[in-house]
């Protein structure tokens, strides 16, 4: 068996997953820049950065949407880790977690750009530094400023594809009003991804 030497996480709530997140997983696999044997997809119990009073889809629904939606994408592992643990998910003890799982590998952390903006407000992000590298993606039109004296030390690469401009907070608005179902399926959710979310009644109109 091929050894594993460079192994990504690319973490976040994912409720529901949508096509900028399908698009980072295939671009991070396929370009050869990157590098990766393997593709870790985890979506975490509650992020500490998303504290609004309203906590995210129950973590079952969002490992099946994950799974429907990434069925055809070949090196990507979906890891309910972060999902198992009794509290808030931090990416600094899913690092060390992953470090023993994977002792000889070197560890890429993919992440959007609006994550790479704040990202030393992240719990313990200086000794994150000197056990990952950091894969950043950008979504279509979206203005990059790289502040990169703030994260000296850290090993970055800026991904040369840009993803569709959407996030999930958004989609979850237009299905709570009921915006034109086939216009998410086409543009911004994997149809079947849309079938689950009928089917299980999520994100209803309030």
């Amino acid at each position: 068996m091929k050894p594993v030497r460079r192994v990504g996480l690319f973490g976040g709530t994912f409720d529901p997953i949508h096509m900028g997140h399908v698009e980072i997983v295939q671009a991070a696999l396929s370009n050869t820049l990157y590098d990766l044997d393997k593709l870790i997809v985890m979506p975490c119990k509650l992020s500490p950065h998303k504290r609004d009073g309203q906590g995210p889809t129950e973590g079952r629904h969002r490992l099946q949407m994950i799974g429907i939606a990434l069925r055809e994408v070949k090196a990507v592992e979906i890891s309910d880790y972060e999902l198992s643990k009794e509290s808030v998910s931090y990416t600094w003890q899913t690092i060390h977690w992953l470090q023993d799982q994977y002792p000889a590998a070197e560890l890429v952390l993919v992440i959007g750009y609006d994550q790479y903006r704040v990202l030393d407000q992240w719990a313990r992000f200086e000794e994150l530094k000197d056990k990952i590298q950091c894969l950043v993606f950008s979504r279509h039109g979206q203005t990059k400023e790289l502040s990169v004296e703030r994260y000296t030390g850290l090993n970055l690469i800026f991904a040369e594809e840009q993803v569709v401009g959407i996030s999930a907070s958004e989609i979850r608005k237009y299905l709570r009003m009921g915006i034109e179902d086939d216009i998410l399926a086409a543009e911004l959710i994997h149809p079947k991804v849309i079938d689950y979310i009928q089917a299980q009644g999520l994100y209803s109109p309030h």
